[in-house]
């Protein structure tokens, strides 16, 4: 073929492309349009300059929409920039699915709409004649169904020994919740992500039988120490919105505004609540809501039955059945719920720290970790100790305070949480009875506590509930993982179970519902409990449905090996499971407010502000509310303890805890005291506390605990040593008659009786003596006659 053929071919492919846009490409009856039909993209230039002659085709021509279809694989940077204004009419909207993934590339300015410009808009009415909407349910815009079942992760820990490079090293972890083969961590070389760093993929997990811990499996290039940062969180919410604003806008991320014309309860995340009728629609105590919030918590969990295992891929499977299926989650225990495998001989006594926050020992000649392992022998325990020349605190609290006691002691030991290197060893002992039972494979099962009380049943008759939650169906009991067991010389038994606070730690015991069940000298308190089997959950893909009638139709849950695997403790076939519920959760915070700022503020700006710039009061600027009104119903709750532990907790230091900038028409503090008792106010000091308290039902104020200094006082009417009030104090300048030797003085107001000591000061030479006390006065006598002008001053104590 000669050079001017070739060139003819080429000239015509360019020729007919030509005509293909030009005369071929019509406007889409639909409005959509595929880039590859434009031209070129087999470059990136190219690409880029096909995608500006498509969109300029297809706006010249009314607007559309540019699909850049996954058949483009060149590199490719799209920059919808072609809307200018407002004013300039039709413009293009691009749609990239290079890859299997869709972005849309939506116009700069937007479409006008009755709210404002938006480059999507959706818009729906609901406008219907004859009958409305059926009964309740919910009729939103849009929805988004998010399921999370396999794949994402949320841990962090230390690892518990060292471990070296190589291919299949054992890495073992204080626990293996949250742990599943397949996953990828990181492996740093220290405590706080230094080198060097292991990027690692999950090969298996499992149990050293030997060391009676866990295991995950991984090739390593580096050897890393013991208490290396083990670590891979995800984040996969529904909805992310990512703004950069680098130029002045006035713009708000979320902005949800109702006008609000007919009665109806209503919840907004707004900045602004537009009403007009009366809101509240009757039988409902919702009303309008601008930021609501509502924490509860789920005790039904899912519950079914064996039916069998394939242990060499950690596979249990399920009946089919009503088992809440869809509730099935990783990272929490599978219990075995047959009875005939549990542990329950004798009983347990559960010794309580003195503080969950935790004990720092600062004398460095103690054993921290012996003290952790064994508990604080308190006999002869040095609380203080020598450094420096000067005598400083063995012990603080975590803020600071010397400890110069521990409150629980049993048996002479206490068992404080400890603060060792960051960590709190949270404390307590579970202490089994000597016909308990338990031996060393107790480790890697499941211990809970099952005294009345101590764990949710649906017939207790307990105040409070779980509103969306829903109910408590069954007995349901908080199961920890039993960590650690060793046998005491007098036969008794001790097992330390996994909890976390921020790190997972082999703890003393349980946090329980009533504090009254813990035990210490002189308060011994023996509970029932269970040990049972479980196995630690780490896939169930093959078994969750995404279902809210709760119905498995059967399936496969993967759980982590254990002690019990091929025993008579075992899973079988049969055997009713039910997944644990949290037995420590970290109560989710309502509302987090944290601030970061890094300039002083023109504005005196406040963590919250609320602004009542109505027409009329509102009743409250913070109500803190609950059930119960007094302390005897305090009672009815299930832990014995009031809804709110503090009202208000102020934990730093402020400039001034609470300022009055304005009048109060009323108090500016109210102590009600609606139920006839005190409500004191407290200084704690280093001898005790002093006590302010006013009698609900005299009105008389007592300070207890110290002494009272004042500068001055004035407008007593009386003084009392006694727990009696005085209605005198004294008289000045009372008139004696001339020749007198007795005087009978007479009281403004009676005293409740004539037990209170009276001291009288004539103004001339002469010695007296009180010879008569009555309530409504006394009689007094003199050693010499008054003379003209007498008179005496009296002064009156009870």
């Amino acid at each position: 073929m000669s050079d001017n053929a070739g060139a003819f071919i080429i000239w015509g492919a360019a020729l007919m492309a030509a005509l293909a846009v030009g005369q071929e490409m019509q406007p889409s009856k639909t409005g959509e349009y595929s880039l590859i039909d434009f031209g070129d993209v087999s470059t990136p230039q190219a690409a880029r300059d096909t995608v500006d002659k498509a969109c300029r085709w297809i706006i010249e021509r009314g607007g559309g929409i540019l699909v850049i279809p996954s058949s483009v694989s060149v590199p490719l940077e799209i920059r919808n920039v072609y809307q200018k204004d407002r004013e300039s009419g039709p413009t293009v909207t691009i749609r990239d699915l290079r890859k299997g993934y869709e972005v849309r590339h939506l116009p700069s300015v937007g479409q006008a709409t009755p709210t404002g410009w938006y480059g999507e808009y959706l818009y729906r009415m609901i406008n219907m004649e004859g009958h409305g909407l059926p009964f309740q349910g919910n009729h939103e815009i849009l929805g988004l169904r998010n399921a999370i079942v396999r794949g994402a992760s949320s841990y962090m820990q230390w690892t518990l020994e060292p471990v070296e490079k190589g291919a299949d090293r054992r890495i073992y972890v204080p626990s293996i919740r949250g742990i599943f083969p397949g996953q990828y961590l990181t492996l740093c070389g220290n405590r706080w992500y230094g080198p060097p760093i292991d990027r690692i993929w999950v090969k298996a997990i499992g149990w050293d039988a030997d060391k009676r811990m866990n295991y995950l499996v991984a090739d390593l290039d580096n050897d890393h120490p013991k208490e290396s940062i083990i670590y891979n969180k995800h984040v996969t919410g529904s909805v992310q919105i990512n703004t950069s604003a680098n130029c002045d806008n006035q713009t708000m991320e979320l902005q949800v505004t109702r006008n609000q014309y007919a009665r109806g309860d209503s919840f907004l995340i707004s900045a602004a609540y537009v009403y007009q009728g009366d809101v509240f629609s009757g039988l409902g105590d919702e009303c309008g809501v601008g930021l609501n919030s509502e924490i509860c918590f789920d005790p039904d969990g899912f519950h079914g039955r064996v039916a069998g295992v394939e242990w060499a891929d950690n596979a249990l499977s399920i009946e089919p059945g009503m088992c809440n299926i869809q509730k099935l989650a990783t990272s929490r225990p599978l219990i075995n719920m047959n009875q005939a495998k549990w542990l329950t001989n004798g009983t347990v006594m559960i010794v309580p720290p003195d503080d969950w926050a935790g004990y720092i020992v600062a004398n460095t000649n103690l054993d921290v970790r012996k003290l952790i392992e064994g508990g604080v022998p308190v006999a002869g325990f040095p609380f203080t100790y020598s450094a420096g020349g000067q005598e400083r605190s063995s012990v603080t609290t975590w803020r600071g305070q010397p400890v110069k006691a521990f409150r629980y002691v049993y048996r002479n030991f206490a068992y404080p949480s400890l603060i060792n290197d960051g960590i709190n060893y949270l404390g307590g002992c579970i202490i089994g009875s000597p016909d308990c039972g338990w031996g060393p494979e107790v480790v890697g099962r499941y211990f809970a506590v099952a005294d009345a009380g101590e764990y949710l049943s649906p017939s207790e008759q307990t105040a409070g509930g779980f509103y969306l939650g829903g109910s408590v169906t069954r007995d349901t009991y908080r199961w920890y993982e039993i960590k650690q067991f060793r046998r005491n010389a007098d036969g008794t038994c001790v097992i330390r179970i996994e909890r976390i606070r921020w790190a997972a730690v082999a703890a003393g015991a349980p946090n329980l519902y009533n504090r009254e069940n813990y035990t210490w000298d002189g308060h011994e308190r023996p509970l029932r409990y269970i040990i049972a089997p479980g196995a630690m959950v780490y896939d169930i893909g093959d078994a969750w449905r995404d279902t809210e009638s709760g119905v498995s139709t059967g399936g496969v849950i993967r759980v982590a090996a254990n002690g019990d695997r091929n025993t008579r403790f075992d899973f079988a076939a049969g055997d009713p499971i039910e997944q644990a519920i949290g037995a420590d959760p970290a109560i989710p915070t309502p509302i987090r407010i944290r601030c970061f700022n890094g300039v002083p503020d023109t504005l005196e700006a406040s963590g919250v502000t609320m602004l009542n710039w109505g027409k009329v009061a509102m009743a409250s600027g913070l109500s803190i509310g609950g059930p119960e009104i007094s302390v005897e119903q305090v009672a009815n709750r299930k832990d014995r303890r009031p809804a709110w532990i503090t009202g208000i907790n102020i934990g730093t230091v402020t400039e001034n805890g609470i300022i009055f900038g304005a009048d109060v028409e009323n108090a500016a503090i109210s102590f009600e005291q609606p139920n006839m008792h005190a409500q004191p106010v407290k200084w704690r000091h280093a001898a005790g506390e002093t006590v302010l308290t006013v009698d609900p039902a005299t009105g008389d104020m007592a300070i207890e605990g110290g002494a009272l200094a004042v500068s001055a006082a004035k407008g007593l009417r009386g003084i009392s040593g006694s727990g009696v009030a005085a209605n005198n104090l004294r008289q000045l300048n009372v008139a004696v008659p001339a020749g007198a030797r007795r005087l009978d003085v007479k009281f403004e107001k009676p005293e409740p009786d004539a037990a209170y000591a009276v001291v009288v000061q004539p103004n001339w030479f002469a010695m007296d003596r009180v010879v008569k006390k009555t309530s409504t006065g006394f009689e007094v006598e003199f050693s010499e006659p008054a003379p003209k002008g007498a008179t005496v001053d009296w002064l009156l104590i009870r």
